[in-house]
């Protein structure tokens, strides 16, 4: 059991002190437990993830990142800090697996967090969290994001959740977006990723804090060149 048995009750009887619990988190400089967070906020993702039949998936999406790579709690708090988002913010996760960014941002932060994800399961587990906890300020589709709309968004989270093809097409809609406003994208995982290094209309921001790295994963951040974050 990761959880004691009266901090349990004490969720069960009172849902929303979970807020409370991760702001406390996120302002610990302690490393955090991805085990731990998933059991506060009942995310039993091993089990569910049994149940994905990612052929079925295949068959009726395509070709496409279906694999499921949790985010740590660690990295998420690490982005949120730099960037910062404040209440008119709207944030999105796109791919949001189970809901890690989402969930997290939208208990520790202010501003809106949206996700989209293609697995039912994923989901529902999602949006379970949710409810339970009434977290008014996230909220998850479960689409394939070409027929999504995210042109409301201000900061966009994306880790190696697509092919090549659709990670092009959703850069090229990002495009489109900051021509109309300044936009943020952090970035982690995969060899689509290096396509943001590449394109002009990015500027690369470096993080001064070097521990959002696995093996050859980094977080990125980048800024729509319009108005370049100085951090």
């Amino acid at each position: 059991m990761l959880i004691s048995d009266d901090l349990k009750q004490r969720i069960n009887t009172n849902p929303h002190s979970v807020r409370d619990i991760f702001k406390a988190y996120d302002t610990q400089k302690i490393d955090l437990s991805d085990e731990i967070l998933d059991d506060f906020l009942g995310l039993d993702i091993a089990t569910v993830e049994t149940g994905v039949n990612q052929r079925t998936i295949s068959r009726r999406y395509g070709p496409e990142q279906f694999t499921y790579e949790g985010t740590p709690y660690d990295f998420t708090r690490i982005f949120l800090e730099v960037v910062d988002p404040s209440e008119t913010d709207v944030v999105y996760d796109l791919g949001a697996g189970y809901g890690r960014v989402l969930l997290y941002g939208a208990l520790t932060r202010q501003s809106l967090f949206r996700g989209i994800e293609i697995v039912p399961e994923r989901v529902g587990m999602i949006q379970k969290a949710i409810d339970r906890f009434s977290i008014s300020n996230a909220q998850i589709s479960r689409q394939n994001v070409l027929d999504s709309d995210f042109s409301d968004g201000t900061i966009f989270f994306l880790f190696n959740p697509f092919g090549n093809a659709t990670i092009t097409e959703v850069l090229k809609r990002l495009h489109d977006l900051a021509k109309k406003r300044s936009i943020t994208i952090v970035a982690w995982g995969g060899g689509g990723v290096a396509q943001f290094s590449e394109l002009r209309w990015l500027k690369e921001i470096v993080f001064t804090d070097q521990s959002g790295t696995i093996g050859h994963y980094r977080l990125k951040l980048f800024q729509s060149t319009q108005n370049i974050l100085r951090l």
